[in-house]
This record gives C-alpha cells, structure tokens and sequence, in this order.
C-alpha cells in the first residue's frame, strides 16, 4: 500500500510536471489555465487523501482530522497572501498565475506531509 500510494504521487507530480512544462512554452492564458489545472489535481488528491484517512480513523479522531483540514485550508490562504504580499509590495491579486501556482505549491506540499504523517510514503518529496 505504502509502494502503491508512492507510486501514485510519482505519476501525479510527473502529469504536473508536464503541465508546468506546457506552461513555461505557453502565453499568460494557457499558462494560468495549466497552472488552475494543476491546482485542480492537488485539490483533488488532497480530497481523496483525507477520505482515505478519515476512513481509517475513529470518529472523534476523523471529526478532529476534518477540523485539522479546515484550519489548514484557511491557513493556506493566509500563507499564500503572505508570502506574495511580502514579494509584491504587498498586493495580491487572487485572480494570478502566481497566486494559483502557490496554492498548488501549497497543496500539494500538504499532500506530501499528510500522506507522511499518516505512513502512506516513507519521505516528502
């Protein structure tokens, strides 16, 4: 399970990467529209991931864990404002590739930590 969940990330980072690929070679629209892409398989996989570990967990346990991913969520979107207000000057604009490409970073650096923590992959990448 452990090698069969590895391997998964292995291919959903390499399907990422090459979208990141297209959007280094792309103008500005195809280069949001690959990175809302890659935001959308992060999000996704961090759904399916705190699922499978609800599934796992007892009920007070999976309600704490559900809590936890809520906070994170918000937290996330704190992080990312910060971060590009502290490169900006600081303003943000929510609607640019740079906001969407952290939110991914972000994402799926929770995906990574989460999969960790809870003994589905031996390391983060």
């Amino acid at each position: 399970q452990e090698e069969d969940y590895a391997s998964w990330l292995d291919q959903l980072a390499a399907e990422v990467g090459r979208l990141g690929a297209a959007d280094k070679k792309a103008d500005s629209a195809s280069a949001k529209g690959a990175a809302e892409a890659e935001l959308r398989l992060w999000d996704q996989e961090l759904k399916y991931l705190t699922t499978l570990i609800s599934g796992r967990l007892g009920d007070a346990q999976a309600q704490a864990f559900a809590q936890s991913q809520k906070d994170w969520l918000k937290a996330r979107e704190s992080a990312v404002t910060a971060e590009l207000a502290g490169r900006a000057g600081g303003v943000v604009y929510t609607d640019s590739l740079e906001y969407t490409q952290t939110l991914a970073r972000y994402t799926k650096d929770q995906v990574y930590a989460l999969a960790k923590a809870y003994g589905l992959i031996e390391g983060a990448k």
